[in-house]
């Protein structure tokens, strides 16, 4: 498989919202786990050249040529250890990787940027629960069908901590992602901001975008989420993780994982 890294400026929305000032100019080309030099594309954001909160541009995954036209791969067998250990491998500009588990049963790595906003990238892959094993499952083991995501909302909701659960204004949206090639992956996309109603009080927030896709044998779940100092409030979090460059980040890690974890 190959990669190209892609140089993207993540923006705010809002600049009152965050601190931010203007990227310094982008080198023309990046290394790393990436093969090749980097491209310089429209940046993610609302604007065509948005404020980049830390003054420097995300450098995202990237399929290279051919591989980028290809369907996902989809293994029809459990995925052993050395698959997993080789889909924890690579390492990206801009963020500090930290591998969790590289096991016979399951991979998770984590990804957090390095300059501010500071968000947070977790790849999971895993064996799906067969035969009675689904009876036992936990929440997050069961793969689920499109009919049977798609009305897990108060489910969702309801594992949300601090209060954001109940509270009015937490979105939750649940739905589709098209992959080409036949294959479709579920998608959610949560934000809600509350004071934390939990001993120590403070702020509870969520705003993550999770992409997950399972063929029945094997599963990925590929989130994004903003894992900084809570904001002053909701649309101030929104600013600075918007929904479309938190889809755009998970989608770049979930297409470079989804191309390779069959190889």
């Amino acid at each position: 498989m190959f990669l190209l890294a892609a140089t993207l400026a993540f923006g705010c929305k809002d600049k009152q919202a965050a601190q931010t000032k203007p990227a310094d100019p982008p080198s023309g080309s990046a290394t790393g786990s990436a093969v090749g030099s980097a491209t310089i594309e429209q940046p993610i954001g609302s604007g065509a050249t948005p404020d980049v909160a830390g003054g420097k541009p995300l450098v995202l995954p990237k399929l290279l040529g051919d591989e980028a036209g290809k369907p996902i791969d989809s293994p029809n067998q459990p995925l052993p250890q050395a698959t997993y250990e080789k889909l924890a491998a690579p390492d990206y500009i801009g963020f500090k990787k930290e591998i969790l588990a590289t096991t016979d049963k399951a991979l998770e790595v984590l990804y957090a940027t390095e300059e501010k906003p500071r968000l947070l990238i977790t790849i999971k892959a895993w064996h799906c629960p067969q035969g009675e094993m689904i009876k036992k499952a936990a929440e997050e083991a069961t793969c689920y069908s499109k009919e049977e995501w798609l009305k897990r909302g108060d489910a969702f909701k309801a594992a949300m901590s601090g209060g954001l659960g109940k509270a009015p204004d937490t979105e939750l949206e649940l739905g589709t992602l098209d992959l080409g090639g036949g294959a479709e992956a579920l998608t959610r996309y949560q934000i809600g901001w509350v004071r934390s109603n939990e001993p120590g009080g403070g702020f509870a927030t969520t705003n993550n975008y999770i992409i997950h896709f399972h063929n029945g044998v094997n599963q990925l779940r590929v989130s994004a989420q903003y894992k900084d100092d809570p904001p002053a409030s909701k649309a101030d979090l929104a600013a600075m993780a918007p929904k479309e460059d938190l889809a755009k980040i998970a989608r770049a890690f979930f297409d470079v994982t989804a191309h390779a974890w069959g190889d």
